[in-house]
C-alpha cells in the first residue's frame, strides 16, 4: 500500500478511528511482520524502502505512527527523523537499529524519538501499541 492509497477517493471512506502506521526499512521482511501484526488490530500499515520515499508520503499523506529503520541505504534513519521533524512532523516516531549506543540515545533524545534494538521486534510493537493508544 501506498500513500496513494490513502488518498484514493475510490477506496471509501476510512474510519476515523483507524491509526495510519508507516514502516520505514530496506528490509520488506520487517514490514511485512509488522503489518501482518497491526493490520489484525485494525491499523492502516503502509511501508516505504527508503528515507526518500518516507519523507515523500508523509509529504503526501501523514501517518499517525512511524516505525524508521536506522541502517538504510542513502539517508540513515536517523538523518529522516531529522528531516522529519525539521518539516515540521511531530508525531511519535520509533527508530529501530542494531545498536542503540550513547550518541543513538542522544539524538534519540534531541528529536524527541523512541529508539529500540532491532531485534526486539516485542519492543517494537510494544511501542508502537502504546503510542497507537493515543489516538483511540
Amino acid at each position: 500500500m501506498t500513500a496513494d492509497r490513502w488518498l484514493d477517493p475510490n477506496v471509501g471512506p476510512r474510519n476515523l478511528g483507524v491509526v495510519r502506521l508507516l514502516v520505514v526499512d530496506d528490509d520488506v521482511s520487517v514490514g511485512k511482520l509488522l503489518r501482518a501484526i497491526f493490520d489484525g488490530e485494525g491499523w492502516e500499515v503502509v511501508n516505504a524502502t527508503s528515507g526518500e520515499e518516507c519523507l515523500t508520503m508523509v509529504r503526501d499523506a501523514p501517518p499517525d505512527v512511524i516505525v524508521l529503520d536506522n541502517m538504510m541505504p542513502g539517508m540513515t534513519g536517523l538523518d529522516t527523523a531529522r528531516r522529519l521533524r525539521q518539516d515540521g512532523f511531530d508525531k511519535p516516531i520509533v527508530l529501530f537499529s542494531a545498536y542503540v549506543g550513547p550518541e543513538l540515545q542522544s539524538a534519540a533524545q534531541e528529536l524527541d524519538l523512541n529508539p529500540v534494538a532491532k531485534v526486539d521486534t516485542q519492543a517494537v510493537i510494544r511501542i508502537v501499541e502504546s503510542l497507537g493508544g493515543a489516538f483511540a
